[in-house]
Formats: structure tokens, C-alpha cells, sequence
């Protein structure tokens, strides 16, 4: 696995307080998935819409960075748009999907979708802008 994707996995607290795993499917394209659990409820049964929103910035970010990590660079999230199109259960395993529509040399483009495993039905799709910017000597 690329050294910043690594990095990322090791000092990314949001990811693991909350479970997500990281698939890297090819450069541009990642996979994570979640089981959502009671304490990401706002209302019984029921997963709170700000988590599916924090998921959708992990999915595009990633999906940024196995991009931007093969100049040296890490990315920053410039723009998040989110539609919330199911409610997503408690108990459920979600799988989100994320990819890059365009890569410039500062800025990348990304677009991703939400669903639980084993369904058709989108909870979330969600667009993003990132900056890229150059990797800390020590992440």
C-alpha cells in the first residue's frame, strides 16, 4: 500500500472511532464500509445524517488521496455536497464507494455514493473538492 495512504489509516481518528475500513480498489477509486452502531443514532434505530456526511468526507478524501499520494501530496477538503436519500438503519453494515472525476495539479474532483450492503438503495451521494498540498516531512 502507498506510504501516505498508510499514514492516513494510522492517524486517522475519525476512521477508527467509528469502524470504517478502507479498501483501495485502483488510484481514484476506494471502498469503505461501517457498521453503524447505537451510538451513532440521532433518533432510535435511526443514524445521524452529520456520521453519513463525515462518512462521504472520508469516501471522496480517500478517493482524492490515492491520487494526490502519487505527487507526494496530501489533500484538504475544499467543498462537500451531500444528499441524503434514505435513512440509514442502526445495525446495518454501509458500504460507500468513492471516485475521482477530475485531477488537476492543485485541485481534485470526486464523487461517491452510499448505500447498505447487500441493496440498491442509495442512503447518501455526495460531490467534493479538494486542494492538494504538500506532504509533512512526518505525518
Amino acid at each position: 500500500m502507498n506510504p501516505i495512504i498508510e499514514a492516513y489509516n494510522r492517524v486517522n481518528e475519525f476512521g477508527r472511532e467509528h469502524g470504517l475500513t478502507l479498501k483501495v480498489i485502483s488510484t481514484g477509486h476506494v471502498e469503505y464500509r461501517m457498521e453503524l452502531l447505537k451510538k451513532h443514532e440521532a433518533l432510535p434505530e435511526y443514524t445521524h445524517g452529520g456520521l453519513i456526511a463525515g462518512v462521504a468526507d472520508q469516501i471522496l478524501g480517500a478517493a482524492a488521496l490515492t491520487v494526490s499520494s502519487e505527487d507526494n501530496k496530501q489533500v484538504a477538503t475544499l467543498d462537500l455536497q451531500i444528499q441524503f436519500l434514505n435513512a440509514a438503519h442502526t445495525g446495518k453494515i454501509i458500504v460507500g464507494s468513492g471516485y475521482v472525476t477530475k485531477a488537476g495539479k492543485n485541485i481534485i474532483f470526486a464523487r461517491g455514493e452510499i448505500r447498505e450492503e447487500g441493496s440498491d438503495e442509495m442512503i447518501a451521494t455526495a460531490t467534493g473538492t479538494f486542494k492538494t498540498y504538500p506532504r509533512p516531512e512526518k505525518p
